[in-house]
């Protein structure tokens, strides 16, 4: 029996010293040295210290001390292998070994060899077995470590790969830019549709130089920033302003982009909110490792932004489309009373269509508003700009400023139709309230520009510079149809 060596160290409880010596011997031959308690007390506290292979008891001392046997932390945990010794007058207590799973009763008797042999080989292979089950055990431990490692990597690379697929929200309708009435409006379309976007602010750096603004726009993930004052102009200190700002009317959790366009520094900055995930409580990328390049989409916007910039403000290049008022009532002139012999203009051959456009609620505005200052300048540029890249596209069409408020536009009667509907959303849409000094007093004045259809006269042309209300019979000698009704739009500056 040398093999259950290396299992075991067996401790006796024993009352009999000479049943206990015949049972050491038999175990030594074992190569089992055995330890001897004699007593209950010493015994419990002793194995606790050094818990062994196997505790042999008599079962007259199982009833010593205050402390029940089954109550030993080893033996309700399942830990200590035991068995019984007994001696047939103390047959009556075998019924209280019922309450333990144990490896079996040794009776007094002349030769404990055998009995002893057959408790070691027992136990040995329940030790061998108990070994073999914990090598499976730490085996089964690793192989689910690395299942957790790969899975964790898979996790990981899910959610890389489902931020990452959020760029493809990022993709534009090039012809959906060209058409927003400003980059605010298109910017607000983007993010509602990025249903991870919880809420949403944005900044804009107003026209005066003065001051940080949020823009009029609608939706119902949009919240209104308190407009800041900026003293030193586009810089990182007002940027640090607007993301404090942002951070005290949304919450500390927000992504903020800052949007150059064709400027040098930011002009508009946009602050989102993510949606929390209702299963993590955590935002929809869940850790900040797995966000979507904010950089790249940060880029991407200042690109649409410089695009936009570009197509509604950039000068046309090598075609004269603002002409003098007296070229335009000349070209009325012809389509009235017919080309004349001596005098060729350049559109000679292509008729004509009129429509004018009137601008005097501004000046109702600003008599309402003394102390608002109105960067005139910056407007003309820009709404001429405007004007100049829808016109353009219309081959031979020219516009006239006759006055501060007034212009007048003669279109090619083949790009007519596309060309009133442009010149109608711009004259409605076009964001006025950013060329005043505190646009935010303007937001809740009306927006009422005039747009028409004239009669191809002078006459007609110079009575709307004098009064947009004018009302006209058709004194065109020509067959044309008959003169859009006067448009009055209404809507916010």
């Amino acid at each position: 029996m040398s093999e259950t060596k290396k299992y075991f160290d067996v401790v006796m409880l024993m009352s009999d010293m000479r049943e206990a010596k015949e049972l050491s011997t038999v175990l030594k031959k074992a190569g089992i040295n055995p330890i001897l308690y004699t007593e209950y007390g010493p015994f419990w506290h002793g194995i606790l210290n050094r818990p062994p292979s196997l505790a042999l008891i008599d079962i007259s001392l199982m009833g010593q001390g205050h402390l029940p046997l089954k109550e030993h932390p080893l033996i309700k945990g399942g830990q200590l292998p035991i068995a019984f010794f007994y001696k047939e007058e103390h047959r009556p207590l075998l019924s209280s070994t019922l309450d333990y799973a144990h490896y079996g009763l040794i009776k007094r008797q002349a030769d404990y060899e055998a009995p002893i042999k057959s408790l070691l080989l027992r136990v040995n292979q329940h030790l061998a077995l108990e070994g073999h089950l914990k090598e499976k055990e730490l085996e089964l431990g690793k192989r689910d470590a690395q299942l957790g490692r790969v899975l964790k990597e898979n996790e990981e690379l899910r959610l890389q790969l489902e931020a990452f697929t959020e760029l493809k929200n990022f993709q534009f309708n090039a012809e959906a830019l060209r058409d927003a009435a400003d980059f605010s409006t298109w910017l607000v379309a983007q993010f509602e549709k990025w249903h991870w976007i919880k809420r949403f602010a944005l900044y804009e750096y107003s026209l005066s130089e003065k001051k940080l603004i949020t823009p009029p726009v609608v939706s119902p993930k949009y919240v209104p920033l308190p407009h800041l004052a900026v003293t030193e102009g586009p810089s990182p200190v007002m940027q640090n302003m607007a993301a404090q700002m942002a951070l005290e009317t949304l919450g500390p959790k927000l992504i903020s982009l800052n949007l150059n366009g064709p400027f040098e520094n930011p002009s508009i900055m946009a602050f989102l909110e993510i949606k929390e995930n209702l299963e993590t409580g955590k935002d929809t990328f869940q850790e900040d490792r797995f966000q979507p390049p904010w950089t790249l989409v940060e880029n991407f916007l200042s690109g649409a932004y410089a695009i936009w910039e570009l197509q509604h403000f950039s000068a046309p290049k090598n075609v004269t489309i603002e002409r003098s008022l007296f070229d335009v009532l000349a070209l009325a002139d012809r389509e009235f009373f017919g080309d004349m012999s001596t005098v060729k203009m350049p559109q000679s051959g292509i008729e004509f269509v009129f429509i004018g456009l009137d601008l005097s609620f501004l000046d109702h505005i600003l008599k309402k508003h003394p102390d608002n200052r109105f960067f005139w300048q910056k407007f003309g540029q820009d709404f001429k700009s405007r004007l100049q890249n829808i016109l353009r596209n219309g081959e031979n069409a020219c516009f006239s400023l006759a006055g501060p408020h007034t212009y007048l536009m003669a279109v090619p009667k083949l790009t007519y139709e596309k060309n009133w509907d442009h010149i109608r959303d711009l004259a409605q849409r076009f964001s006025y309230w950013r060329y005043f000094e505190n646009p935010e007093k303007i937001f809740v004045e009306s927006v009422r520009p005039h747009v028409r259809q004239l009669p191809a006269s002078s006459d007609a042309l110079l009575n709307f510079v004098d009064n947009p209300s004018t009302q006209f019979t058709s004194v065109t000698q020509r067959k044309t149809e008959a003169p859009k009704t006067t448009t009055v739009l209404e809507a916010r500056p």
